[in-house]
């Protein structure tokens, strides 16, 4: 028993070696303390350009008629830089966003800046991912309010989804696209651009 005890004892010693180590790194190491009254605050991010205007009525119309004509789309959801997930019904995917603001009580407060996409690094791709969760036979309206910054004429947004790629011109300020489900799944769209932008929110529209 003797040579047990001692071996256990042995044991626990090496094992709280480390532990006691970095304690003393810790006592040693010194606590940044942060005056409130330092008049060197940090500057808040820049603000982000005005956001478009909402998107009209028919214009979301016109675009679930391109689904099945007859479908009239009814109140839905958003998702924002402030709200990015609703369970059960959508979520928002920052992929190396050049910043994130969230907190205000404006749109315009809340915003995901990219910046452009670069096809030579695909490790650390830039985009904004949009999941929407649908059943098997369910069509929505999505649109998505952003901003970009052209340098040059054939700036582009790259709008990805299920089994295709479309373009639109960067001048646009609404990125406006119908689902149409077949099966119950959840959905991924994804939003890249070739100059900088930015995004303020995405409004999903169930048709009923």
């Amino acid at each position: 028993m003797t040579i047990v005890t001692a071996g256990l004892l042995a044991l626990v010693v090496t094992a709280l070696a480390p532990a006691q180590q970095v304690d003393a790194v810790r006592r040693a190491a010194p606590v940044p303390v942060f005056k409130g009254s330092d008049a060197r605050a940090i500057a808040p991010s820049r603000p982000a350009p005005e956001p478009p205007p909402p998107l009209g009525t028919s214009v979301k119309q016109q675009a679930l008629q391109r689904v099945r004509p007859g479908l009239r789309f009814r109140p839905g959801f958003s998702l924002t830089p402030n709200q990015p997930y609703l369970p059960n019904k959508g979520k928002l995917h920052f992929h190396h966003p050049a910043s994130v603001q969230t907190g205000g009580t404006k749109l315009y407060e809340n915003f995901a800046r990219f910046e452009p996409l670069d096809v030579t690094n695909t490790q650390f791709a830039r985009f904004l991912q949009i999941g929407v969760k649908a059943a098997a036979g369910e069509s929505f309206v999505i649109d998505c309010a952003v901003k970009g910054a052209a340098t040059s004429p054939n700036d582009r947004y790259e709008l990805e989804g299920p089994g295709q790629v479309h373009t639109v011109p960067i001048a646009q300020t609404h990125l406006t696209f119908a689902l149409d489900a077949q099966i119950a799944q959840w959905f991924w769209f994804n939003i890249a651009a070739t100059a900088p932008w930015t995004f303020y929110a995405c409004e999903v529209m169930p048709a009923g």
